[in-house]
């Protein structure tokens, strides 16, 4: 990693706001030895976390039978990625669509997020894990955009429909690496699983290549939402059916999965909007 780009990762993992409920959240989700009660006590100090997890929990992408009326409940049911995955999208300012971000960026993690619960339940693996990988894959871009903004229109480029996207090989120029590396860095930082770090650091990476298969479902669930129209803001996956293939499914996607896609999107962002 470049010098420039180490000194990002280590303005970055100083998080804001040290005594918040969330960077309290974030140190009790690094003990392996935590229970969901200790983390729902921490969340409960914080009446926006405590609204957004039980709207996130309640809503049709966890499909509860009964509605979940406490942050205990509401841990239960989302799981601790899924917790670590929203403190961390809020401590990095990631959590508002309106905030300082590349244009789209908020849509593109939203699609890439149902992309991956989407394809994750095609295959039989918890949609919530994927999820959470998915809602962060891209971390690095607006972390770049945010302190090198300069720099970072340097490499992007833009397509035929006036879509702006940053470009991997105009990224190494600029900066001496790229997003996918400096936002695995922020998430070891943030002690995240290494499957997680594995997604952020190797998402655009060809799909044979990939080993975990978490990364392999979240690579064809962007390639899902990228095939439904949701334009992405780095570059898009080279080859959907590859990305499919890996996975075990066919390309074209079908009609059912593209509803699917359409209704968890419109959901997330009811919820995380």
């Amino acid at each position: 990693m470049s010098l420039q780009l180490a000194t990002l990762v280590e303005e970055f993992s100083i998080l804001p706001e040290q005594d918040s409920a969330t960077m309290r959240l974030l140190s009790l989700l690094d003990d392996p030895n935590v229970e969901g009660r200790d983390i729902a006590r921490v969340i409960e100090a914080d009446p926006s976390m405590t609204a957004r997890l039980l709207t996130l929990a309640n809503s049709a992408f966890f499909a509860v039978k009964n509605p979940v009326t406490n942050p205990w409940g509401a841990v239960m049911v989302v799981g601790f990625n899924v917790v670590r995955a929203l403190a961390a999208s809020g401590s990095l300012g990631l959590g508002d669509p309106a905030g300082e971000m590349p244009k789209g960026f908020f849509d593109h993690s939203i699609g890439s997020a149902a992309g991956a619960a989407v394809v994750a339940r095609q295959v039989g693996v918890r949609a919530s894990d994927a999820f959470s990988a998915a809602l962060l894959h891209d971390v690095g871009s607006p972390l770049l955009y945010r302190a090198a903004r300069p720099r970072w229109e340097e490499a992007i480029v833009e397509d035929d429909e006036g879509n702006v996207r940053l470009c991997l090989t105009a990224e190494r120029a600029v900066f001496g690496s790229s997003h996918d590396q400096l936002g695995a860095q922020v998430m070891e930082y943030l002690h995240f699983p290494p499957s997680i770090v594995d997604v952020v650091a190797s998402h655009n990476n060809p799909s044979a290549l990939v080993t975990s298969r978490l990364t392999r479902i979240v690579i064809a669930g962007i390639a899902l939402a990228e095939t439904a129209g949701h334009s992405s803001t780095t570059e898009p996956i080279a080859d959907p059916i590859d990305a499919f293939e890996a996975v075990d499914l066919s390309f074209p996607p079908t009609e059912t999965m593209l509803e699917e896609l359409e209704n968890e999107i419109a959901d997330l962002r009811a919820v995380l909007a």
